[in-house]
């Protein structure tokens, strides 16, 4: 039997949404990833990858993959560190 586990409404916070969930192509396990992968970063930076001030412009960031250059700061900065 053949069990279909996507889904055709957007639920979810804003932060961790697939590209492909905010365009509007439903869930899969790849956008299951894409949120582990946006809450691993967040666990090592402190800070989600993308930011704005509201909801709209989150979704415009996200879909067209524009990441906050956060990651190269943190990991510039842990290096000189040690």
């Amino acid at each position: 039997m053949f069990v279909d586990f996507s889904c055709s409404r957007t639920l979810g916070t804003p932060d961790y949404m697939a590209p492909e969930v905010i365009q509007g192509f439903g869930c899969s396990f790849a956008s299951d990833w894409w949120s582990m992968g946006v809450i691993l970063y967040e666990m090592l930076m402190g800070a989600t990858p993308f930011t704005s001030n509201t909801v709209q412009e989150l979704f415009e960031e996200i879909a067209d993959g524009k990441c906050i250059e956060l990651f190269n700061t943190r990991i510039t900065s842990a290096i000189y560190i040690f």
